[in-house]
Formats: structure tokens, sequence, C-alpha cells
């Protein structure tokens, strides 16, 4: 791995959450599991585990319930083992006396489905049809079914049911999972809305994540604030975030999550010309099974070469959407370094005139000299990227409207 810089700022980030008041009330692995107890809490705690946790629940679990089988279930899936998925979707099948056999089923098997992408929208009804005999499930299916509808690119679809799943998972105490259908609900909002702002709902994302001890969802916020960052011309700024992120998936490495965030940064390090630390992470980055990545590494190659040519090899359907919008799209923005430190200062917080001018320039300079610059680098930032930037009450600020109120006070 490639040092970092700033792991004294990013080692603050893992000590906010290691030290989180929150994280022994909320994080269900902070208690022991109790195998014995007749209601839902194991099946919660599975819903809202890690690969880890299932490694670790799986072995605590009594053989042949609902709970063990379901463990099995999601291990390979997130493993992405096919073969060994259909044949625990098929010992499932053929428990017909297992609890929740029904819902069990039909979302194990859509999830098989999924897995090996061979799965139509009906499939998704199918499975939405029966849910609300099983509230317990809801949350866990919503979820499932929403990334289904988005890898169909029903987006609209997608967003409500990850809306629902956000409800569903945070009314039962899922308090991790909850978070990633609030991450994936602004994902599917950028989605719908090609261009819209979302710097404050993935900043908003990202201090929920380390309030609650999640450093894994924090690093798939700072990735997604990144992105947005890097769309709008800011790439040191992105730069920043995306180490930061880094820094935090290191627990989680080898995941799909741990590839996209090394190729968003070898992206960035390309677009700022430092191609050699690029090519490192290519080496790195060619080493794993994910399709998605593989693709990811051919884009990245045509860039440092310079060849067109290569983008014609890509296949597409394999490339997660925030990458088909890089291969498709035309326009790069590149903003100078004092437009990107306004866009960072901002983003942070509404500010007034004079709080910039003093952040940018000092004030050491004749206050009108200060105001002529200042009115000369807003004019040079609103040509490049129009609409970014609003005053508002006497105040500077990003133009995002905070979609998320929309969720209710649990957000």
């Amino acid at each position: 791995m490639m040092a970092r810089n700033g792991d004294v700022e990013r080692a603050c980030i893992v000590q906010r959450i290691s030290t989180s008041k929150y994280n022994k009330e909320i994080n269900p692995y902070c208690r022991e599991v109790d195998v014995k107890a007749p209601n839902n809490d194991n099946l919660v705690q599975i819903f809202n585990a890690n690969l880890d946790n299932l490694f670790s629940l799986s072995t605590t679990l009594m053989e042949r319930t609902r709970e063990s089988m379901y463990v099995e279930v999601l291990i390979n899936y997130l493993q992405k083992d096919i073969n060994k998925l259909r044949l625990v979707v098929d010992k499932i099948s053929s428990e017909a006396s297992l609890q929740d056999y029904e819902i069990i089923s039909s979302i194990s098997n859509l999830r098989y489905k999924i897995a090996s992408k061979s799965y139509c929208a009906n499939d998704i009804e199918k499975t939405l049809a029966i849910v609300d005999g099983f509230p317990v499930w809801k949350g866990d299916v919503y979820m499932v079914c929403a990334y289904a509808y988005a890898r169909l690119d029903k987006h609209v679809k997608s967003k409500i049911l990850f809306k629902k799943a956000f409800n569903a998972l945070n009314g039962i105490g899922a308090k991790r999972r909850a978070l990633l259908a609030l991450q994936n609900y602004i994902v599917a909002e950028s989605n719908i809305y090609d261009g819209k702002k979302l710097i404050g709902e993935y900043k908003h994302l990202i201090r929920k994540a380390i309030q609650f001890g999640y450093p894994t969802i924090a690093a798939g916020g700072y990735l997604n604030l990144s992105r947005q960052f890097q769309k709008h011309g800011a790439i040191r700024t992105a730069l920043k975030n995306i180490e930061k992120a880094e820094y935090l998936i290191d627990e989680d490495s080898g995941i799909l999550q741990y590839y996209l965030i090394l190729s968003h940064k070898c992206h960035l390090l390309i677009q700022l010309n430092r191609k050699d630390e690029a090519r490192i992470l290519i080496d790195e980055l060619t080493h794993n099974n994910h399709k998605e990545i593989i693709e990811n590494v051919k884009f990245l190659e045509s860039l440092i070469c310079d060849d067109g040519n290569k983008l014609e090899k890509l296949n597409l359907n394999s490339m997660v959407d925030s990458w088909k919008e890089r291969v498709t799209s035309k326009k790069e923005i590149k903003l100078g370094k004092l437009e990107e430190k306004l866009i960072e200062f901002i983003s942070e917080s509404p500010r007034t005139k004079i709080e910039i001018i003093s952040h940018l320039y000092g004030q050491n300079l004749d206050y009108v000299v200060l105001d002529n610059r200042f009115k000369n680098l807003i004019g040079r930032f609103r040509k490049k990227v129009p609409d970014l930037i609003v005053f508002e009450d006497e105040k500077y600020r990003i133009s995002d409207t905070m979609f998320l109120k929309e969720l209710g006070s649990e957000v």
C-alpha cells in the first residue's frame, strides 16, 4: 500500500468512531448473541451484519434454523460464490417447515438470481408481493429489491424502496444497514437527477456513520463526496476526501468498495498528472476478481496511455453507474487552486464575503484590492460551474437543498 498523507486527520476520524458514546448502545456486536431468544433479535443482528460479523454469527447459531440458513445465504452472496449459494438456496427450498419459509425462500432465491445476473423485474415483484406478511423482513427485502431495480436502471423504483428500507431497518434497530439504505437513497437521487448537487447529503451521511461507529459506511460517504467534488472540477479536494475513505476502508480490504475507492483515487491521480502513483494503484487493482474493477482498470489504462481504442473494448454492463458516467461523459471541469479552496470552504458551512476573503487572501492587502479579487474569482467560478454557488441571507453556500428532509426527523 502506498504511503498516505493526512494520517493524523483521518486518525481523528477513527478515534471519534471508536469512542462514540453510541457505539456500544447501537452496534449489536458489542453484546453476545442470545441463540435461545424466542423473538427476532438474532434476525435483526443478521440484517445488520457485515461479512466478518456473519462469520462470527455462523459459529453460534443453531443449525437448520431460518437464522443459520440465511447467514449461509448472505456469506455466499457477499463472497460471490454462486455455486455454494445455489446449494444453500436449494436446501432452503426443501425445508418447508422452516420458520418464515415463504419469505426466506423467496428472498434467498432472488439473491441467487441477482448474483448470477439472471433476474427480471417480475422476480422482484414476486418477492415484494408477499413481504407484508413478514414485518421483520421488510427492511432486508426492500433493500435487496431496491438494489435489484437499480441494476436494471429503474432508479425511481429503486429510490422508493431504499426509502422504505431505511424506515423499516431504522425501526427495528438495524442502524448500520439503515445507513447503507440512506447512502443508496442518495445515490438513487443522483441517478434520477443528473447534475444534482449532493455534497450536503453525503456530509450528513458521513457525520451519522461516524456518530454510530461505522467506518466502512463513512468510507462510502467519502467516496461519493469525493466524486461530487470531482464532477465539479475540484480534483485536489476530491483527492483529500478519497484518502479519508481509503484510510477508513483498510479493515475491509478486498471487498468491492475497497477497490472502487482505489479506482477512484487512481482516476484523480491521472487527472492531476501523477501517473507514476496511478500506475502503482493499477498494479494493485489488477489483483482482484471483481468484474466491475476489471472494467475500471481498462478505462484507467486508456487514460494513462491516451488510447481511445481501449474504450471500445469496455463492457459497460459490468461497470457501476458512476463509472459508466465517466466513460460516456465528454465534459471535464478543472478548477484552479483558489477556486477549489473556495468550494471546499463554503461546502463546510455558508460563509459571508468577509469570511471568504479572509480565508483566501488574508487581511494584509487593501480591502478594495481584495474585493476586486473576490469578484473576479466568483465570476470565473460561475462560468466554469454555473449554479453551484448561491448567495442567500448575506452568505455564500452550495446550492444543494438537502432533499433528505423528506425522510423526516429519523435522519
